[in-house]
Parts: structure tokens; C-alpha cells; sequence
């Protein structure tokens, strides 16, 4: 599964900052999920591929490009 999330420019406020023009971006992530047996699956995320700079909120700066993986096992 893949996924893109664009936004266009956005006024954001804080304390601090008041309120301010926040930039806008585009992220695109995955996601894939295996099913290796009835109780036992694997799965791979991929957050911020093109890893771009941006904030979502005002203070808030995105990590960059991100990997997780995952095993689930059910008893």
C-alpha cells in the first residue's frame, strides 16, 4: 500500500509565534504487510521516502525519512 499526503500553504499559530504561513508538502510513505502463516505475519513501513523538510504544525518538524518493521505472532 503506498500513500501520498500533500498539503498546500496553511496558516499555523503559536504562543511564541503567532500566526504564521506554513509551507506546504508532499510525503509519500508504504507499507506492505506478509502473511508467512495463520498465526505468524511480517510487516515494513516507510515514512517520508523523499525525506523532505517540512512542519506539520508550528514547532512540529517532521523526523525525516523513517523505517519500521514488525512481527506479530498470535497464540
Amino acid at each position: 500500500m503506498s500513500k501520498v499526503d500533500s498539503r498546500g500553504e496553511s496558516y499555523d499559530s503559536s504562543v511564541p509565534t503567532g500566526e504564521i504561513l506554513m509551507n506546504g508538502y508532499t510525503e509519500v510513505a508504504l507499507a506492505a504487510q506478509w502473511q508467512l502463516s495463520e498465526k505468524l505475519s511480517l510487516s515494513l513501513n516507510l515514512d517520508n521516502l523523499l525525506d523532505k523538510d517540512f512542519e506539520q504544525s508550528v514547532g512540529f518538524i517532521d523526523p525525516g525519512r523513517q523505517a519500521r518493521a514488525g512481527i506479530r505472532y498470535q497464540m
